[in-house]
């Protein structure tokens, strides 16, 4: 019987279509626990690697911070894995996995740099700053597979081999596809990205990044009837009706990034004095640091059967028989100089300075050539032992972003087992994204002169990591809010906007039970532009412990999430933005998921059914933003697999 549940096993995997089809999924799960179930009992503890020992060194993007990490082998969130449905659920989607997301949580932080404003797909997206680059005495794999209802599809492959002693190839490939509950909700994102990094270990190194992304993700612009819970008349969601029929969003990128630093001067060790504990520092006289960056944006929306009465002021003809049609594309280049000198005591000042060039292309405008020249500088305290602080500021010289200006500073002190407070200030005042200023589409076309969107932030918190203790305090000033308003145009407000923040994080554990809290309360100003509930809230309640002589770690749990009543943001899919909406305020609604997870040496695996109390005590469900339902129960299954070697 172990040899046959084996064998299926493998044959599902090499025809990856067959678990879309429930009967095939658990013949799938029954084979798999199986095999499980056969490692448990006959693998000894000296046949596998010790995973408690194993090691490896990545860097953090393409800058040149190290960090040294054990492989994760926890099952905290392992069963997450949908990026706008993870961690601490500071999103929402559209109502299926991989469709858009907004953030319930203020303040986004403002970026410097051009930016187009097409980022509601952003998390799905591989970027210079989420790939890292490993350095790894031996290979190293990570496998990732989610398989849900409704043909639901997740799966990721890492791989990082030494070539050579000094030179280091990685591969990085994410698939993620979604048929959803309603009509025209299919996603489809594809990621795929390469490294290279050689290291001298001392002198001089090299990366390059090579990312291609690609997604195609079908608009149905939301149910047309809200009331839908309390409407019994349809038996399927697929007879729900819709406002749209034919309408999908694409996009593709491709970037390429190259960075190459020198170590010059001798090397010097330094010590922070403030505790003889600490271990010495090897830092050289200077860092020296060149990087260049190429790559294209395009984003298309394309509506064969536009709807006059869901446009509105973007498309009233009906009789016009044309696909409905917007096209974006960026082009880019960039090269940024730098370098840091470091200071005894581990004081490091860092000079750099960035120059990049941009086209950008949108139906009915000429191409727009925009070039930007950025001047940074900063000075920090190289350690997070005991004392950290530092400050930094970027300021742009040339066309639409001209006169921005980013500017930081932090203070940490470590008190050691009496926890660690961190004190941060920041300000910003950044020309809001291209898409405020500039858009012509069909029978619309803007071209705004939006002043500066300045912001002021502080926040103080304490960590106290013994006790899984986390309290802050945030205070957020914004001048000049660029936002959609009810029309699904952009608007500036003239007013000061202020929000206040409150964020506690507690973990208790009782032997083999668990209780993980996250509460935040936001109070605005004005409710009128800023659309956040104002309390929120995470708990999830688990167990967990090792069984079969604990080599099989066990953990079962649920979490339940809600917020209070808030008049939500809808999405409009043509312009890919969250806009104002005064029609329906989203009503409290506690939503929990249910789990199963399980870690044996190097292989975790879980199965969670999500939405577990839909229509429990009458309650059918609930909205994520206006018109897009949020999803039904449903039930996934998923797998993570490194290989050591």
């Amino acid at each position: 019987m172990l040899d046959v549940c084996r064998l299926r096993f493998v044959v599902i995997l090499l025809f990856k279509e067959l678990p879309l089809v429930f009967f095939n999924r658990f013949v799938f799960l029954f084979g798999f626990f199986c095999w499980i179930n056969h490692l448990s009992f006959s693998q000894t503890s000296d046949t596998l690697p010790d995973i408690s020992k194993q090691e490896i060194t990545y860097l953090s993007g393409m800058d040149e911070s190290s960090l040294r990490v054990s492989i994760d082998t926890t099952l905290h969130s392992l069963h997450y894995f949908d990026p706008a449905d993870a961690g601490n659920f500071l999103y929402r989607n559209t109502g299926n996995l991989g469709s858009a997301h907004f953030l319930i949580v203020c303040c986004p932080e403002q970026q410097t740099g051009l930016q187009t404003g097409y980022e509601q797909y952003s998390l799905y997206r591989f970027t210079k700053d989420k790939i890292r680059f490993y350095r790894n005495v031996r290979p190293y794999t990570h496998l990732t597979m989610l398989i849900g209802q409704r043909k639901e599809q997740a799966f990721g492959v890492t791989h990082s081999q030494n070539i050579r002693k000094k030179f280091n190839f990685g591969f990085h490939f994410m698939r993620m596809a979604g048929e959803g509950a309603y009509v025209r909700q299919q996603t489809r994102h594809n990621d795929i990205a390469f490294t290279t990094l050689f290291d001298s270990k001392k002198r001089y190194r090299l990366k390059t990044l090579l990312i291609f992304n690609s997604l195609r993700v079908e608009e149905n612009g939301g149910v047309k009837n809200i009331g839908i819970f309390e409407d019994t008349s349809f038996v399927s969601k697929q007879l729900v009706a819709v406002e749209l029929q034919q309408a999908e969003n694409k996009r593709r990128d491709i970037y390429f990034h190259a960075r190459q630093s020198w170590n010059l001067g001798s090397f010097s060790t330094s010590r922070d004095t403030t505790t003889a504990d600490l271990p010495v520092c090897s830092n050289p006289k200077w860092h020296v640091y060149h990087e260049i960056e190429a790559g294209r944006e395009q984003y298309e929306y394309n509506d064969a059967q536009p709807d006059s009465a869901y446009y509105g002021l973007f498309y009233f003809d009906d009789s016009v028989d044309n696909d409905y049609i917007s096209k974006s594309d960026k082009l880019n280049f960039g090269s940024t100089l730098g370098v840091k000198k470091f200071i005894s005591r581990n004081h490091v000042l860092a000079i750099s300075s960035a120059y990049s060039f941009g086209i950008i292309g949108q139906d009915g405008f000429p191409d727009s050539r925009l070039q930007n020249l950025e001047a940074g500088i900063s000075f920090y305290k190289d350690t997070s032992l005991r004392i950290s602080y530092g400050a930094s500021a970027i300021y742009s010289f040339l066309d639409y972003n001209k006169d921005d200006l980013k500017a930081s500073a932090f203070f940490t002190y470590n008190f050691g087992d009496a926890g660690k407070i961190q004190a941060e200030v920041a300000y910003a005042r950044i020309q809001p994204a291209w898409l405020y200023h500039r858009f012509s589409f069909g029978e619309i076309s803007w071209l705004n002169d939006f002043h500066k969107q300045a912001g002021i932030s502080a926040s103080l918190a304490y960590h106290l990591s013994k006790y899984h203790f986390h309290l802050s305090a945030q205070l957020h000033q914004i001048d000049g809010l660029a936002f959609w308003d009810e029309r699904r145009l952009p608007a500036q407000t003239q007013a000061s906007q202020q929000v206040w923040v409150v964020e506690l994080r507690k973990l208790f554990r009782i032997r083999y039970f668990g209780l993980d809290n996250f509460i935040r309360v936001q109070l605005v100003s004005d409710k009128n532009f800023l659309r956040y509930p104002i309390y929120w809230g995470v708990h999830s309640l688990f167990y967990e412990r090792g069984i079969f002589k604990s080599k099989l770690l066990t953990k079962i749990g649920a979490d339940i999430r809600y917020n209070s009543n808030y008049k939500a943001y809808g999405y409009f899919p043509l312009t890919g933005q969250f806009h104002l909406q005064d029609a329906e305020t989203l009503k409290f609604y506690p939503a929990m998921d249910v789990y199963l997870s399980f870690r044996i040496q190097t292989v975790r695996l879980f199965l969670i059914m999500n939405h577990v109390n839909q229509g429990m005590f009458g309650n059918k469900g609930y909205f994520s933003a206006y018109k897009y339902p949020a999803d039904d129960r449903h039930f996934r299954f998923g797998v993570s697999w490194m290989f050591l070697d």
